[in-house]
């Protein structure tokens, strides 16, 4: 039987980390100039989050707050407009960002939006 101290370490390495989710990213091999830009940004939003956006962030890519999956698949796409936004699979723990921001201010506002949200749609088949 597993003792309560035992259990409370085990969740803490389950707590989400900006370098732990680094950790986890898996970007495409041959990235352009600009997705080689964007994933700079996202790297450089998760080390700024506090933790509880880390859990929020979290729980956005994989639909649990705790970081239990060993990859977080980041690939591109071409969207501009109100249709461009992150969108996340969090079955298959895949986060699909767009790959045009003018800056990262503009990228770190509109990911931040996302994650203040109270509504995340969650679609189930």
């Amino acid at each position: 039987m597993i003792s309560s101290v035992e259990l409370d370490r085990v969740y803490e390495k389950l707590n989400p980390t900006a370098k732990g989710l680094e950790g986890v990213f898996s970007f495409p091999e041959n990235m352009t100039v600009d997705e080689a830009t964007v994933s700079n940004y996202l790297k450089r939003f998760v080390k700024e989050l506090l933790p509880e956006k880390l859990r929020r962030f979290t729980r956005f890519c994989t639909g649990s707050d705790l970081l239990i999956s060993h990859k977080i698949t980041i690939s591109f796409m071409n969207v501009t407009g109100l249709a461009r936004r992150p969108v996340a699979h969090a079955c298959s723990c895949m986060l699909e960002l767009p790959k045009q921001f003018d800056s990262y201010i503009q990228f770190r506002s509109e990911f931040k939006s996302m994650l203040e949200s109270s509504y995340w749609e969650m679609g189930f088949i």
